[in-house]
């Protein structure tokens, strides 16, 4: 599967380890594993989802060019954006906005919960890009408090993620 630059960020042209550092793991998913990573001339924090493709079963791979499909046409404020995607000879690499805040399981179980008026404003952002996403005909199909993550520590604003069980619906 190929990437062309209009798709997502500088294309095909030059590697992950050329334009970002490695980072810490921050997380682990089904057949992948998110890390921090850094813009090597920005300076810029991302995370990126590393998938090794011996870990693909056939399956899979329709499953992953679907997700591309669906990330390609993404832009909402509550969502989380994929930045670039690189493929080499065993990865695929999806970078995307790094969320410092931590996820709102973690933050639940922490605090305990949160009052009226935070709940409130965490569930209008997750409705609002939830409406989005069905107006654009995509179900996310894995809506939980994992895939919930705050931007920065002193903020409510959330970014949902992981789009990877999602699916293009009919009209």
């Amino acid at each position: 599967m190929e990437f062309a630059a209009k798709d997502f960020g500088i294309g095909k042209t030059q590697k992950f380890k050329d334009v970002y550092k490695m980072g810490e793991t921050i997380g682990y998913g089904g057949i992948s594993t998110t890390r921090k990573c850094q813009h090597r001339i920005a300076g810029q924090i991302r995370a990126v989802k590393v998938t090794k493709k011996e870990d693909l079963e056939m399956g899979d791979k329709k499953k992953l060019e679907q997700h591309i499909e669906i990330l390609r046409d993404l832009d909402h404020p509550s969502i989380c954006r994929v930045i670039d995607i690189f493929e080499d000879e065993k990865k695929y690499y999806f970078v995307s906005e790094y969320c410092s805040g931590g996820g709102l399981f973690d933050s639940l179980i922490k605090n305990q919960g949160f009052n009226e008026h935070a709940s409130a404003k965490i569930m209008k952002q997750l409705l609002s890009a939830v409406c989005y996403l069905h107006n654009k005909h995509i179900a996310h199909r894995d809506i939980h408090p994992a895939n919930i993550m705050f931007e920065t520590n002193d903020s409510l604003d959330i970014k949902l993620l992981d789009f990877g069980n999602s699916r293009k619906m009919g009209p």
